[in-house]
């Protein structure tokens, strides 16, 4: 792909210099490449300016100017709105591969992820193409390659929805966070239908109070490209949402407990899974699904109102869903039948805790369960008190370790987790150790759960992202068992 600089962005008077490529990462520039230069909350753009130069930019657009122009013979451009308007010059670059597909975009504290995987699934049994944007990666279903941000920069994110087009993808999944809709990362990109899953604490370290997170979350929904909305209308913040909505868009809704278009008839929780009866727009019909918990059933509820959103017929629906999965890392099931029964979840909220714990209150009722779970560090630290007393109060042991640590002495997190908790509770740094010595300690019949962390491939320790994955140091413990 190749655009002069002056068509790329136009009416701001720029000259003709030829781009092969465009990047706001300094260390993917190549030669002939535009750097975009952002300033950050962490990092100024600015600073890597010389970085990719050396490595062959040919111009760069920033929001602030140098302090110093040092890098004479490279065209710097400082433009105004540059955050706001980047995704517009990034699609541009790419061929506007959003206006070709169909993209469903969702936001909510808690269930992106599962529902989004869960609609791929159900486009897969009817032999669609989709591709799938989040948090466990991007990609086409099954060949997902993983990425650093839930929702990608504006420019990474035009090139992944260029190279899903380019595959044949005919829908997109796309996770929209509260970072990047504050951020401006989705700008360019033709959103069709918005889905709101649902809005709980979370992420106060950097929106500050709730009204700004909400506010952000609201963002995806007053899009210009919105011919559709999914919205949960068992969530306090749904009536307000619709309140913001044009009048031109379509709105369906789905809940538990409300009167919706897509709405519960009934709910059974066995150790196999969930039995549910579900009225979709009057199409009435019943499901087995090997899946864990309360939010769970939100979660499919979802996924039948975005399936009906997109002109799916209620048979079509039932007939797709038949077979869903569970996501990995999102109440996953490790263990076997005669072994402790051991989930994986990526519960790192309050409300996700809470949710997760009664979870499996239902499906397993009053087994000892052991509850095993940090708080992640320079993250909001309002949420770990209110997690400890979540713990004490829906679990009978309680094991406080490592989540991501990042900057923060983990001693220090974990007293401020401790002090919710009443009663008392056992601490290992060492997550790995931990999860071993909880299962070690476990008999047949009692339930772990090990939260916070989900299918992340990492730790995040100081500066440094360490290799660790949950799941491993799970199977490991639970192998070892067998050989005792």
């Amino acid at each position: 792909m190749e655009i002069l600089l002056s068509e790329l962005i136009c009416n701001k008077g720029l000259p003709d210099i030829r781009l092969n490529g465009i990047s706001a990462d300094s260390r993917k520039i190549k030669k002939g490449h535009l750097f975009v230069s952002l300033s950050g909350s962490k990092y100024e753009g600015n600073d890597f300016i010389s970085d990719a130069l050396s490595k062959g930019a040919a111009a760069v657009i920033t929001d602030k100017p140098p302090k110093k122009n040092n890098v004479k013979d490279l065209p710097i451009f400082c433009l105004g709105n540059l955050r706001q308007d980047l995704g517009e010059y990034a699609s541009r670059f790419f061929g506007f591969p959003s206006k070709n597909m169909q993209i469903i975009a969702l936001t909510g504290t808690n269930g992106k992820t599962s529902v989004t995987h869960f609609l791929a699934q159900a486009m897969q049994e009817r032999r669609f193409s989709s591709g799938l944007i989040g948090s466990l990666g991007y990609g086409e279903p099954g060949k997902l390659v993983s990425a650093d941000l839930t929702t990608p920069d504006a420019v990474r994110l035009q090139g992944i929805l260029r190279s899903l087009y380019d595959k044949g993808c005919e829908h997109v999944f796309l996770e929209a966070s509260s970072h990047g809709l504050h951020q401006s990362r989705l700008s360019g990109v033709d959103i069709d239908i918005a889905v709101l899953t649902n809005i709980s604490q979370d992420h106060l370290d950097y929106h500050g109070t709730m009204d700004a997170y909400k506010e952000a979350k609201a963002k995806l929904f007053t899009l210009g490209s919105l011919k559709k909305a999914v919205i949960n209308k068992d969530d306090e913040y749904a009536k307000n949402l619709q309140g913001l909505l044009s009048p031109d868009v379509e709105v369906k809704t789905y809940g538990c407990k409300n009167p919706a278009d897509i709405h519960l008839i009934s709910a059974s929780f066995n150790r196999k899974g969930i039995s549910l009866g579900v009225s979709c727009s009057g199409f009435k019909f019943s499901v087995d699904l090997p899946l864990f918990g309360t939010f769970n059933v939100e979660n499919i509820l979802a996924t039948l109102a975005t399936l009906d959103s997109m002109g799916w017929s209620g048979e079509e629906i039932s007939h797709s869903i038949r077979n869903l999965a569970g996501v990995p890392g999102r109440m996953e099931l490790v263990s076997k039948a005669e072994e402790p029964a051991v989930f994986l979840d990526y519960a790192h909220t309050p409300d996700g805790l809470r949710k997760s714990l009664r979870s499996i209150r239902e499906h397993f009722g009053r087994r000892k369960l052991t509850c095993l779970f940090g708080c992640g560090g320079d993250r909001d630290a309002s949420k770990r008190n209110l997690m400890g007393k979540i713990a004490s109060e829906l679990s009978d042991t309680i094991i406080l370790t490592n989540d991501n640590p990042r900057g923060e002495i983990p001693e220090n997190i974990i007293r401020d987790i401790g002090e919710g908790i009443s009663g008392s509770y056992l601490c290992e740094l060492d997550r790995a150790k931990a999860i071993g010595e909880a299962i070690k300690a476990a008999k047949n019949e009692d339930v772990i759960l090990v939260a916070g962390k989900g299918r992340e491939m990492f730790q995040e320790v100081k500066l440094d992202k360490i290799p660790y994955q949950d799941l491993n140091s799970i199977r490991s413990a639970l192998e070892a068992r067998e050989h005792v």
